[in-house]
């Protein structure tokens, strides 16, 4: 490692006599450091289109009209934990960076958007790479990366506030009916100071509620964030602040299909929750730090950033005659309802650097994590002689990296250009302890290390001015995850996943038309794919495949049919497979007999083969928009075996969407939007699992359980600026 860094600097000295583009902003450098050129795999939102769509709802939200994107909710209405899949990947295998900063889980790789309530009120633009993209820092994009942008500082003084209000109709004839109240709010301030003695200062509060749509899925989100700047000449100094804390009721165990579409003597309930304990939440703070330091020189600019991020927080349930054993309460086998705490307290700090010249980018990051992993008994009926608190498993990790990558851009004539890209991998990782697995407990005790080459290559070809082709090749590995590990043996652990991407992408761009087609190919070696069941939080399980691989083309357009009107889409057509795909059932009526059987070329789990989007956009006036869209997402399979009893059906659901803005003398602005959602009432559902699947009577049993959409709902935001 000590050799890779020493290369490092070397390149940043040896390059030193490079020009840099005098015009580029310093608050820029350190995401654009990370991001791909523009490109048809592609997506940038601004931040026009981000605070038109920003209601409160979690950040996936407003991904939803991007290409092969799939969005998912536990709650049914988009506040809580809401997830994403991009081309079928989920959010494990998804980059995600703020300001170019990790913010992925270093050990589950999991991105919980709930612990960042209402960021989108603080971002100043988000890029979307589908497929590896360009190298980043944390995790490994192995389909896609998401990269945040947080406001730029503002010169002049301003405060603006947004508060929004959200009600879901009742059920449909013949559906159980909720009891409870169906509303949201969120209240956002955002403010700024102007730039006093080259300072600036901006912030945001804001507070959302929400009773969610399932029964006892609420939940309390409270968040804010403050950044200082400093800019002068040629530096830039940049202090970041954030946090959210979130108390979510839990609705991760989904919906029985049996008591979602009813039976001959029940009606069907889709707000079910089998959670009635009535402090049965989720409990965690997220803190985070960032320090930024850039600097143009004469000849490139360099960037600096340290950051600290402190999560802490459990979730509490109830358990009916839970085995004391387990627990570490009595040796025999006596069972007691009780109450448990599981809990999670990390630390995740480094620092990154790059540095920018006219043709050539490099990269370094370096970071640590120190996570605990504890659950702890708070009351049991017999209580035995366990103390206050009783711990009964108890885990500690460590994981090192570091990092280094460089770019280099270069045009061969006036409209053929080419890039290389590579970057290097270390991870060391120690995890011990023991822990909770399907009320088993499992020790474990491993030190694993990791290296890791990724190149990347590409060329832009201009054929003409309104045409222009993109050819790209990368690889990415990536390491499993804590989740896969800690349930192995120190010979069984799993393979790290390795991933060859290539993309071809053809851009037609006119005054009036844009279109956007993209062609890929994924093929994955030893990729851990779901296998149609989870664990008791929600979470997926998953096993590694030899060979499995996504292909697909998306196409994206948008047309200026009128001065009035224009119209926007996206479809991806796509095959996910896995060439050959191992099953094993239990026979319930025979012991521990299993049942193997091989499926060939069976479509990976939760990766439907069409998704779309289209939305007619109608603008009489510059301060009046209507727009009407809807979102198809094909059936989606529960596990690897194909089989239509355990999938989620195609679904089809209409929104509608106003934007208005008023002009005071008091106000700069008022900004109203509207959004009536679902306005078909459609029962639709986009994610769910199957429990457990085996093999009783001959026949083969399962437990398919669904996480429903809200029926039609409705969000009103109004947002005041002074």
């Amino acid at each position: 490692m000590k050799k890779n860094i020493i290369l490092f600097l070397s390149l940043m000295a040896n390059s030193a006599f490079a020009q840099t583009d005098t015009a580029q902003s310093l608050d820029e450098v350190n995401v654009n450091a990370t991001r791909a050129k523009a490109n048809p795999s592609n997506t940038l939102l601004n931040k026009k289109e981000i605070d038109a769509n920003n209601t409160g709802r979690d950040l996936p939200y407003l991904l939803n009209r991007t290409p092969s994107t799939v969005i998912t909710s536990d709650a049914g209405n988009g506040f809580g934990y809401t997830g994403i899949r991009i081309r079928g990947v989920d959010a494990t295998r998804i980059n995600v960076t703020i300001n170019g900063v990790p913010i992925n889980d270093a050990e589950s790789h999991g991105m919980y958007w709930v612990d960042m309530p209402d960021f989108a009120s603080g971002t100043g633009n988000i890029q979307v790479q589908r497929g590896v993209g360009s190298s980043t820092n944390g995790n490994a994009a192995f389909g896609a990366s998401i990269n945040l942008k947080t406001l730029d500082q503002s010169n002049k003084a301003y405060t603006n506030f947004a508060t929004s209000f959200g009600y879901i109709l009742p059920e449909k004839s013949g559906y159980v009916a909720a009891k409870n109240s169906r509303t949201s709010q969120k209240y956002t301030i955002n403010f700024g100071s102007g730039k006093i003695n080259n300072w600036t200062v901006d912030g945001r509060l804001s507070l959302i509620n929400s009773d969610g749509y399932v029964l006892r899925s609420k939940a309390d989100l409270k968040s804010y964030y403050l950044q200082a700047t400093y800019n002068k000449n040629n530096t830039l100094f940049k202090l970041i602040h954030f946090a959210g804390k979130e108390i979510t009721g839990q609705a991760w165990n989904g919906v029985p299909e049996y008591i979602l579409k009813g039976d001959a003597n029940n009606k069907p309930n889709r707000i079910y929750n089998e959670f009635d304990y009535k402090n049965q939440t989720d409990n965690y703070q997220q803190n985070y730090y960032q320090a930024f330091y850039t600097k143009k020189l004469s000849t490139f600019i360099l960037n600096t950033a340290l950051f600290f991020t402190k999560g802490f927080g459990y979730y509490e349930e109830y358990k009916a005659a839970a085995p004391l054993a387990l627990y570490g309460i009595t040796k025999d086998t006596t069972h007691s309802d009780l109450i448990r705490r599981r809990w999670l307290d990390n630390n995740y700090y480094g620092a990154t650097a790059n540095a920018q010249f006219k043709h050539l980018t490099l990269g370094l990051l370096v970071s640590q994590y120190a996570g605990k992993n504890y659950g702890e008994v708070i009351w049991a009926r017999n209580a035995g002689n366990s103390e206050i608190n009783q711990k009964y498993y108890d885990g500690k990790s460590t994981k090192n990296e570091a990092s280094v990558f460089a770019k280099y851009y270069n045009k061969i004539n006036e409209k053929l250009n080419y890039f290389v890209d590579i970057q290097y991998r270390y991870i060391d990782y120690k995890l011990k302890g023991n822990d909770d697995n399907y009320g088993t407990l499992v020790d474990y005790n491993h030190h694993l290390k990791y290296s890791f080459f990724n190149p990347k290559a590409g060329l832009n070809y201009e054929v003409s001015k309104k045409n222009k082709l993109n050819i790209y090749y990368g690889i990415s590995n990536r390491e499993p995850v804590r989740g896969d590990i800690i349930i192995a043996s120190n010979k069984s652990v799993p393979k790290p996943e390795m991933m060859q991407d290539v993309e071809i992408g053809w851009n037609y761009h006119t005054d009036k038309l844009t279109v956007n087609t993209n062609l890929y190919y994924m093929y994955y070696k030893n990729q851990l794919v779901n296998d149609g069941s989870v664990n008791d939080v929600g979470a997926y399980n998953r096993i590694n495949v030899p060979v499995s691989y996504r292909a697909g083309i998306e196409l994206e357009a948008n047309y200026q049919l009128s001065k009035l009107f224009t119209i926007y889409g996206n479809v991806t057509f796509s095959q996910n497979k896995i060439k050959n795909y191992n099953e094993y059932l239990d026979y319930w009526d025979s012991g521990a007999n299993l049942l193997n059987k091989t499926y060939k070329s069976v479509d990976i789990a939760l990766s439907p083969a069409v998704t779309g989007y289209a939305q007619l956009r109608y603008t009489p006036t510059k301060d009046l928009q209507f727009g009407i869209s809807t979102k198809y997402i094909s059936r989606q399979y529960l596990d690897n075996t194909q089989n239509k009893l355990q999938s989620i059906e195609a679904s089809t659901v209409v929104d509608l969407q106003v934007n208005y803005t008023i002009r005071t003398k008091m106000f700069k602005q008022i900004d109203i939007s509207f959004l009536a959602n679902n306005i078909t009432n459609t029962t639709y559902t986009t994610n769910g699992y199957s429990y457990y699947t085996y093999i009783q009577g001959g026949q083969r049993q399962f437990d398919n359980r669904y996480y429903p959409n809200a029926l039609t709902n409705f969000l009103l935001q109004l947002r005041f600026s002074l």
